[in-house]
């Protein structure tokens, strides 16, 4: 009951968030649902990698000093949800910004030089030149 009941309340949220939205794009819907999905994705490694790491831990020390240390310590729900805070942490560090770092030449070669184009006239029509 708990897990229909948190289901329908999120569901409930994102639909009233798409309802404040509905002036977005098709591309943007596409993009924002990309992203998410990335996010999603890598908060799942995080936590298959949590999980690896917290049970080698729990089975080095178990071997190191001979005492019994319970695997569950990593079947927290907290452990999923710092996950999916460093998927998003980590997909923001790889989204690039749109920014040029100085001293970089733009990509694509050289800009433009000014003037290299057809000869135009004061009026800004083509000479015949």
């Amino acid at each position: 009951m708990e897990a229909l009941f948190v289901g329908g309340l999120v569901g409930a949220t994102s639909l009233l968030a798409a309802w404040l939205a509905r002036g977005a794009g098709r591309r943007r819907w596409k993009t924002a649902l990309g992203r998410m999905l990335d996010v999603l994705g890598l908060g799942v490694l995080f936590f298959a990698a949590n999980v690896a790491v917290g049970v080698a831990a729990v089975l080095a020390v178990r071997a190191a000093t001979g005492t019994f240390v319970s695997a569950y310590l990593v079947d927290d729900v907290t452990l999923a949800a710092l996950s999916l805070l460093q998927g998003l942490l980590f997909a923001g560090l790889l989204r690039p910004t749109g920014r040029r770092r100085p001293g970089r030449k733009p990509r694509g070669g050289a800009p433009p030089t000014p003037g290299a184009g057809p000869a135009r006239g004061v009026d800004g029509r083509r000479s015949s030149v």
